[in-house]
């Protein structure tokens, strides 16, 4: 079996190294895309620490230079004496392709850390303690981060570049008299307030518990994934994490929500239950059936109180069957409409690209793996968390003020994957109850739950508040909900009205362009 050889690739670490010598701007290049460790032999490591000490210290790098500071190392010995410095400075004639030669040896360097990744893992595996299995798993999806997070930051830029592209995406803009230029939402007053749902955007739903953070949430991702797509362009993509409710659950609302089916029509009925009850009497070998009740003097009277069933006569047997056959006509009829919406409903559902993940209590780490992939394999265009309170740090802990800290590290996450991936990521949150003791109970930034780092983090900070929450329970309804805009980091704050239809999950927008 032939011996696998290490990763590497020392012509053109010396091509990089004679480059610097030679050329003081590749020593400006270099430092961009190379660290000390990517060199494969080790004199070379110290030989690039030396010439980034001149380089930190604003002194000219050259054989002299570089000698002297070896000296002054003390490792001028260790890289193999001054004859090794001059040939380093004869490999090369030119430094002209010296970014192509360090990104080979980046990429060498990429290829060693896999290696020393993948036996990291391996030992875990073998290495787990019983019961130990999720944070060895943690800790191996740690390693992989580490190693695709290790590329290269972006260098200076000059403005005049960067004002050339931003002019270009300006005039699109005007001439294109379209105020929305992110996700649509299916509310044109939010639209036309945030501009849409813009890439990269980090944006928080909060409001207190059945004030119906879910319910708009899914209703936002049925509106990207079904109408949110322009003329000529494929259906969006939207990843829904949910860590409280379960796929059906969340499907059976998606479906209920676009059929705009009452939950109780999923429910029997009275007249079912009536129809029920007869063909159980017939059954039983009833004739028909004519409720009346007597009083003290064994008359009968009209007002009825408990019913008591007699037999009655030919006419009015016929005259019930023809009642019954029409009741189980017409419950027919209804169970037909209602299963013909949710199928029509459950069609468009399953032609989108809707993606629902309802792990509980996932870690940042497992979701950014997750969403990498999802859009490695066909694009992402948004991602929903329900709800970020109930994600867990891969280190968890339990008191209150580390629960802060975590929460703030998973807010960091969160906007790290909308930036990584270019996609809006919108998290639900609860609220705290604070909002409970004061008199105005509209709520505000502070009263984010547990972590004041998810204003400071978030671009968009949404809140629902509907007043008739906080009536008594024998108050009649309003259903007027307003979706307050408290954050907007690249746009105006304001209120939104919405109307919450209850008893399909569904938020209407108030705007007469939304379609009801």
């Amino acid at each position: 079996m032939q011996e696998k050889i290490i990763p590497q690739n020392i012509s053109a670490e010396q091509n990089v190294l004679c480059a610097m010598l030679i050329d003081n701007k590749a020593v400006g290049t270099v430092s961009g895309i190379l660290k000390p460790d990517d060199f494969y032999r080790q004199a070379h490591q110290v030989i690039y620490r030396a010439m980034l000490n001149l380089y930190g210290r604003s002194e000219p790098v050259d054989l002299v230079t570089v000698i002297e500071e070896l000296r002054k190392m003390n490792k001028l010995q260790e890289v193999g004496d001054v004859s090794y410095i001059t040939l380093l400075g004869e490999v090369a004639p030119t430094a002209a392709n010296v970014k192509f030669h360090a990104q080979i040896v980046a990429d060498k360097a990429m290829q060693r850390q896999l290696i020393e990744s993948g036996t990291v893992i391996a030992s875990l595996g073998y290495e787990c303690p019983d019961g130990e299995i999720r944070n060895a798993v943690d800790s191996a999806q740690k390693q992989l981060l580490e190693l695709t997070g290790r590329r290269r930051g972006r260098d200076f830029v000059p403005i005049q570049e960067i004002v050339e592209s931003t002019v270009d995406r300006m005039g699109s803009m005007v001439e294109s008299d379209e105020p929305v230029t992110g996700l649509r939402t299916g509310f044109t007053d939010l639209d036309e307030v945030t501009a849409g749902l813009q890439p990269s955007d980090f944006i928080i739903l909060a409001a207190r518990p059945s004030m119906g953070k879910t319910a708009l949430a899914l209703n936002i991702a049925q509106n990207v994934a079904l109408r949110g797509a322009g003329k000529d362009e494929a259906p969006k993509r939207v990843a829904f994490f949910s860590l409280e409710m379960s796929r059906d659950q969340l499907v059976q609302r998606m479906i209920c929500t676009e059929a705009d089916l009452e939950t109780g029509e999923l429910r029997p009925r009275r007249e079912d239950a009536t129809l029920k009850y007869l063909k159980q009497a017939d059954a039983a070998g009833s004739q028909t059936l004519h409720a009346t009740t007597k009083s003290s003097d064994g008359m009968e009277c009209g007002e009825t109180h408990q019913p008591v069933f007699v037999v009655g006569d030919k006419a009015a047997e016929d005259s019930t069957a023809e009642e019954r056959k029409a009741v189980a006509e017409e419950t027919q009829k209804q169970k037909q409409q209602v299963l013909d919406r949710i199928w029509m409903a459950s069609d468009k559902l399953a032609g989108s690209s809707i993606y629902i993940d309802d792990t509980p209590g996932l870690t940042i780490q497992e979701m950014r793996g997750k969403a990498r992939r999802l859009k490695a394999k066909g694009g992402l265009d948004l991602i929903v968390i329900d709800y970020l309170q109930l994600m867990q740090a891969p280190d968890r802990r339990t008191n209150s003020e580390n629960r802060q800290h975590e929460v703030s590290e998973i807010s960091r996450g969160l906007k790290a994957l909308a930036r990584e991936l270019n996609v809006p990521v919108l998290a639900l949150s609860q609220l705290s109850r604070s909002v409970e003791t004061r008199q105005v109970k509209k709520p505000m930034l502070s009263d984010l739950r547990e972590s004041g780092s998810l204003e400071q983090d978030a671009d968009i900070v949404m809140f629902l508040y509907r007043e008739d929450y906080y009536k008594n329970a024998g108050a009649s309804p309003v259903h007027l909900t307003e979706l307050i805009i408290a954050k907007h980091r690249n746009g105006p704050t304001g209120k939104v009205n919405l109307f919450f239809k209850n008893d399909c999950t569904k938020f209407i927008g108030l705007n007469e362009r939304d379609a009801v």
